[in-house]
């Protein structure tokens, strides 16, 4: 993503109340982007019904495949960059 296409993007959550930004005072070049509390209620409602998903097919794989699929998918969100959920919101203002 180019950092226009992600200022536009910024600039739209802004507009829809989901995070807010907030300028260095000392470098203008340095903007800090934050969750709104409704952009926290969003993002945990789509995980909710994420994890509820997942689940809800879990559940049609026999068990004995179950815990080689979770451990396939695992390691697939781990090769596509994707940082573990306890890890996601280290260092952000909530």
């Amino acid at each position: 993503m180019t950092p226009p296409t992600a200022s536009r993007l910024c600039d739209r959550l802004v507009r829809k109340g989901l995070i807010h930004r907030r300028e260095d005072d000392r470098d203008r070049r340095l903007v800090s982007l934050a969750l709104t509390e409704t952009g926290r209620r969003l993002v945990d409602e789509v995980t909710g019904r994420r994890r509820a998903e997942i689940a809800r097919l879990l559940e049609a794989v026999p068990l004995d495949a179950q815990r080689s699929l979770v451990a396939a998918l695992q390691q697939l969100a781990t090769a596509a960059g994707e940082v573990p959920e306890q890890e996601w919101s280290t260092g952000w203002e909530l």
